[in-house]
Formats: C-alpha cells, structure tokens, sequence
C-alpha cells in the first residue's frame, strides 16, 4: 500500500513549529507560512484519503451487484472480489488511523485558548477533525448498527466544535434512525434480499443478528424502543442460495425480552 507520506511530512513540520512558537514577534511570519503548510498537507492527505475510501465504495457496490447476480460460475470471481475489498478496506483503515493521527498532532502544536477566537489554522484542524468524526461515527452505523456509538462520538466533537451544523444536523440524525419506526420498516417485503434490506433499515447491531441452525434461517432484529422491544426481519436461502425474506414483523420482541409467537 501506497502510503501517505505527506502526513509524515506535515508532522515534521508541526515538531519545528512548537519550538518555533516561544519565539519572539520576528518569527510570527515564519510561524504562520509553516502553520499554512502543515494545513496544505493535511488536505493532500485528506485527499488521498477520500480517493481511498471512494475505492472501497465502488469495490462493495460491484461485490453486491455481483452477488445479487447470483450466477453459479461466478464463485471464484466473487472470491477475489472479496479479496481486493478486504485488502482496500485494511489500506483504507490504515490510511484514515494516520491522518487522524496527524490532525490530532497539529491540534495539539496550537491548541484553542478558552475565550479568545480560532485562528484560520486552528479552525481548519479542528473542522478537519470533525469531518472525520462524523465519517468514523457513521462507520460504526454502517458497519455495526451501533448508533449509541456513533451519538456518543458526535457529542463529543460538539464539545470541542460547538455549532458546527454538520456534526449537529449527524447527531440528530443518528438519534432519529437509532429506534426503528412502523414506517420504515414496513418498506421491506418477502422476496427482498439482504442487501436490499440494509439498504431499507440498516445495518443491525452485530449481536441483534441471531442464526436458527435448526430452522435453517435468520433473523435481523431492530430495536423499537429503548426498553427492550424490537421488531424482526427473518430471512431463508431460496433456490439459488442467496438469502430472502420470508417473514416480517414489527412487534418481534416483546419488553421482557421474550420472542413474540
């Protein structure tokens, strides 16, 4: 994997910036070119980093359309096609745990003094990280169907970039989708498969995905409310193997916790 040496480069910067800091006024323009630099070379790195993850994108859509195919010559195909996913999403985490990394280092090289005004570079790093907030947040909805994670994120990056409408207008949205409505969910019908589901309701929380070996099915479970009660998408292999809905319901999980009959 390429890697982006520009982060690097931006850090070294940062490390003669903080010296160059205790010095007097005849440094400030100094101070200032090597502040606008390390910003420059944060957004080449933000960049290559957005090119990256515009890769895994495209790499999963054409797995799933492969997938949804479903041609029985296409196993080995499928298989490298996972592969080059996997590999591309490891570039992608290794590429994003970097950059952050950086962005917390230049923060850190001159951080915000409670009560006076952001500076532009100052601005720009701490705005930098709140876009990556918001895309790690949404990640672990995406990914896992952690939504109490994902709030958890956002609120914190709104301590520390108060009124930034992105993150705000995130966070409310996170706290809408986190219960499952009656109207979202009666999107899905028999006949979907699970690709069409996730795209319709989500992904769900990893441990709210129960398998019924015995049945030979499985159930995504939503949560409904925040006591306990969830509704239930319950999916079988046709013919060709690939996985559809053949049961929905709303009240699936009763408050104590009980499966509904």
């Amino acid at each position: 994997m390429r890697r982006i040496t520009s982060v690097f480069s931006v850090v070294s910067i940062l490390l003669v910036l903080v010296g160059l800091a205790a010095c007097g006024p005849s440094q400030e323009e100094q101070v200032a070119t090597m502040k606008a630099e390390a910003v420059a070379g944060l957004e080449e790195a933000k960049a290559a980093l957005y090119a990256k993850r515009q890769e895994v994108r495209d790499a999963r859509a054409a797995l799933e359309a492969a997938i949804d195919e479903g041609a029985e010559d296409a196993a080995d195909q499928i298989a490298e096609m996972e592969a080059g996913l996997a590999q591309l999403q490891s570039d992608a985490a290794t590429m994003s745990d970097e950059f952050n990394e950086a962005v917390v280092e230049f923060i850190n090289s001159d951080p915000p003094i409670e009560g006076e005004p952001l500076s532009e570079s100052q601005l720009a790093g701490i705005r930098m990280k709140s876009a990556e907030d918001v895309i790690v947040a949404q990640e672990h909805i995406d990914k896992g169907g952690d939504y109490r994670r994902a709030i958890e994120i956002y609120q914190q990056a709104l301590m520390i970039d108060a009124d930034n409408p992105d993150l705000e207008a995130a966070l409310a949205r996170a706290e809408e989708l986190r219960y499952m409505t009656q109207e979202r969910f009666s999107q899905v019908t028999k006949g979907m498969n699970e690709h069409e589901v996730r795209d319709l309701l989500g992904q769900p929380l990893l441990r709210n995905v129960r398998d019924y070996p015995e049945r030979k099915v499985a159930a995504w479970f939503y949560p409904t409310t925040e006591s306990g009660e969830a509704a239930a998408v319950w999916f079988r292999a046709n013919k060709a193997g690939t996985k559809e809905v053949y049961q929905i319901k709303f009240e699936a999980i009763k408050k104590d916790g009980e499966e509904a009959s």
